[in-house]
């Protein structure tokens, strides 16, 4: 048998649970099936068959003096406890004079959801070890479908999350674009300057199938546009993986950081530089990630008169982050630092 794969158990991880109470007839099964390498578990009487089954045995192999209405019963209520994908494959071993249909349509009957694997006694070894090995290849595939079948569900809630968060982000980007724009065409240059924004992170992310991202590789997307021939924007700090979601409010934080900057701050100055670093802190708290916005070089800079939407922006973001955002318009470019705790947006 393959080694496991993604969680799916191997031939030793799924037990052969053995129900053979005539004579010596338990420990031989058990013996000829561990020579063989499986992992095989003999009932020494009814009692301890009950004990073994679950729903998670690999098959069981049961002997036709095993075949008792107790036993059946109790094989009969755990295949009902198994989860939809599953059906338990039960060797069941008759002798040749009982009439096999017969035999096989009563058993049906009294273990529905299981794979019934019938065999004549007496069992060469080899054809045992044989029907056994072929019976847990196809539960092994059972366990890939069951995994299967949750992975897919797991992207469908995954589909529809993102699709909210993509919707929600749109919607919040029209509506404080569309309060901050003076006329039309400001707020159409604004908003699809945005949208843009927008589509750079999630195309980062979606190279990476939604899970982390390299702080790096966002930064660069975000900012290249913002970089002439000679560099502008210069980036700097450890090669750290963000989470998916803390890594969209980042990237469109810098984003709104580099659009003011190109319209009023130190990027609209052809002598004008951006630094951007970021690095973790250790603190009494925990380890915080800390993301420092520094220009220089441009127009003199003083408070805006009023708040506006890439301000509250930030603020916001790092806000859901379980952290703070700090703006400092000082004469020489605005400064900003965003503290959040590295839980919040570091894949570790």
């Amino acid at each position: 048998m393959p080694a496991d794969i993604d969680g799916i158990p191997t031939a030793a991880e799924l037990p052969v649970v053995i129900h053979a109470p005539y004579g010596g007839d338990s420990a031989t099964l058990r013996q000829v099936l561990t020579d063989a390498g499986f992992a095989a578990v003999a009932a020494g009487d009814l009692s301890e068959f009950q004990a073994l089954l679950r729903a998670d045995a690999g098959l069981l192999v049961v002997s036709q003096e095993g075949l008792t209405e107790k036993s059946l019963s109790l094989i009969a209520e755990m295949l009902a406890q198994q989860d939809d994908w599953s059906e338990l494959p039960i060797i069941v071993l008759l002798d040749q004079a009982l009439h096999l249909n017969k035999a096989a349509g009563r058993l049906l009957e009294l273990m529905p959801r299981s794979k019934l694997i019938i065999k004549q006694r007496p069992v060469h070894p080899a054809e045992l070890t044989t029907s056994v090995d072929t019976a847990l290849r196809a539960r092994r595939r059972q366990y890939a479908l069951a995994r299967y079948i949750a992975h897919q569900e797991e992207l469908r809630h995954e589909l529809n999350h993102r699709v909210k968060n993509i919707l929600a982000s749109v919607n919040a980007l029209f509506s404080l674009t569309r309060r901050n724009s003076a006329d039309l065409a400001e707020f159409s240059q604004e908003f699809a300057g945005r949208l843009n924004a927008l589509s750079n992170v999630h195309s980062v992310l979606f190279n990476v199938d939604y899970g982390s991202v390299r702080l790096t590789e966002l930064v660069e997307a975000i900012l290249r546009p913002f970089n002439t021939e000679d560099v502008r924007v210069v980036a700097t700090g450890p090669d750290q993986r963000l989470l998916s979601d803390p890594a969209q409010k980042i990237a469109l934080s810098l984003y709104e950081l580099a659009t003011n900057a190109a319209k009023y701050g130190a990027l609209s100055s052809s002598e004008g530089a951006v630094g951007v670093k970021w690095s973790v802190e250790s603190g009494t708290g925990g380890d915080s990630f800390v993301l420092d916005w520094s220009e220089s070089g441009g127009p003199s800079v003083k408070p805006p008169s009023r708040t506006g939407y890439g301000t509250r922006f930030i603020r916001s973001a790092a806000h859901s982050l379980d952290g703070e955002a700090n703006l400092e318009f000082t004469p020489a470019g605005l400064q900003v630092q965003v503290r959040v705790p590295a839980r919040s947006v570091l894949d570790r």
